[in-house]
Order: structure tokens, then sequence, then C-alpha cells
């Protein structure tokens, strides 16, 4: 299990490493010019505005879905609470590909709209 989380990790810190090895190849003017280009900030801002969306819906949908479950007398209650674990098990790229044979409008740059 160490060594998948590991793994997981040094995909995700990859493109940091090298956007880092990339930037001190020219001392500290280069690493400043490479961090304040207009197209480094605008892909940080965009990075940041996404994690936050993602991160408020997560909450409300999460939350509403846990009282629902918990406090309510919903029917078919059970079947929402496994629906709701779904996403935990079924992996993102098998639910994308779902979608875009449920909708194949959804393929390309619109659906990840």
């Amino acid at each position: 299990m160490r060594t998948a989380a590991a793994m997981a990790t040094a995909l995700a810190v990859l493109p940091l490493v090298y956007l880092v090895v990339r930037a001190t190849e020219r001392g500290w003017p280069g690493v400043k010019a490479t961090l304040v280009r207009p197209h480094t900030v605008d892909l940080t801002v965009r990075s940041l505005e996404l994690a936050a969306i993602v991160t408020a819906l997560t909450v409300v949908i999460g939350v509403s879905l846990a009282w629902l479950v918990t406090r309510t007398d919903l029917p078919l209650r059970r079947g929402v609470q496994v629906a709701a674990g779904l996403p935990l098990a079924l992996p993102s790229f098998v639910a994308a590909w779902s979608w875009i044979g449920f909708r194949p409008e959804l393929a390309g740059r619109s659906g990840a709209v």
C-alpha cells in the first residue's frame, strides 16, 4: 500500500519538480522569470479556482447526502447510501468513458468544462 501511495505522490509532484529544475537552470533570475510569466500565473490561478470550486461542491453534495441518508426516512435509503460510495470504488476514467458513451457530446474540451 505504501508503494502505491509513494508512486501516486511521485506522479503528482513530478510536474512541480520539473518546473523547479527548469527554472533553476538559469539561476534566480530564471526562477523569477519562469514563476511570474503570464502562462504560469494563469495556470496556477485556474488550478486554485478549480480546487476551490470542486471542494465547495463536494462539501455541499457530501453533507447533503449524509444528512439525507442518516437523518431522514428516505425511500431507497440503502440504495442512495451505496450510490454515494460508488465514486470511491469506480475509477474516474471508467466514469468518464461511461458518461461519454451515454452522451457523446461530452467528449473533448466542451465536456471538461
